[in-house]
C-alpha cells in the first residue's frame, strides 16, 4: 500500500511540474514546493512535502517512518487541494486525503519452545472537508483541516467521525 501512495505522489508531481500553460504560449506554470510538518487524523503524520500548481492545486505527502529491532511503525499520507478564495494573509481550500499506518511488532519467548511471534495492524483513513492556510509572506505558513472521515477501511470495525489536521510549511522555491 505504501509504494502506491508513493507512486500515485511521483507520479502526479511529475505530470503536473511538467505541464504546460496553453493559454499563453509556451510559458511555464509557476510551481512552488514546500517542506514541512504535518499532523492529521486522516491525512498522515510526519515530515511533508507539498507542491503547488498554477496558485489553486496543491498535492501534499506526508511520511514518517519509525524503525527498531522489535517495532515497525510507518505513518503516511497523500492530500489534494485546491483553493477557492485567497485574502491578504489566508487562504481558503477543499482537500481530499488518505492516509495509511501501519504497526508491527515482533517479540520472541525467553523458551526456546516458543516461536518468534508478530502482531501487525494497518488502518486506512480517508476523509474531505474545508482547510485554511495563514501566513503574511510564501515563505512561511500554518495550516488547518476541518472535515469528515471514514476510519479503519481495512477493518470489518470501520466507523466515520470529524477529522482533522495541522502543519506548517516553508517555501523551497518557486519556478
Amino acid at each position: 500500500m505504501k509504494n502506491i501512495l508513493l507512486t500515485v505522489a511521483i507520479v502526479t508531481t511529475s505530470l503536473l511540474t511538467n505541464a504546460q500553460d496553453t493559454s499563453s504560449g509556451d510559458k511555464a506554470i509557476p510551481v512552488k514546493h514546500n517542506l514541512g510538518l504535518h499532523a492529521g487524523t486522516t491525512t498522515g503524520v510526519g515530515l511533508s512535502y507539498k507542491v503547488e500548481f498554477k496558485n489553486k492545486h496543491q498535492v501534499q505527502f506526508v511520511a514518517l517512518p519509525i524503525a527498531s529491532k522489535e517495532e515497525k511503525i510507518f505513518f503516511s499520507g497523500l492530500s489534494y487541494r485546491y483553493k477557492f478564495k485567497t485574502m491578504e494573509n489566508w487562504d481558503a481550500l477543499t482537500y481530499v486525503g488518505a492516509s495509511y499506518y501501519y504497526y508491527k511488532y515482533t517479540w520472541d519467548y525467553d523458551v526456546i519452545i516458543e516461536p518468534v511471534t508478530s502482531d501487525v495492524d494497518q488502518q486506512l483513513n480517508c476523509s474531505g472537508g474545508v482547510a485554511f492556510e495563514y501566513g503574511k509572506n510564501e515563505f512561511f505558513k500554518i495550516n488547518l483541516q476541518l472535515g469528515y472521515g471514514l476510519y479503519n477501511i481495512l477493518n470489518e470495525e470501520w466507523r466515520t467521525s470529524l477529522s482533522a489536521g495541522i502543519g506548517v510549511d516553508f517555501l523551497l522555491n518557486k519556478l
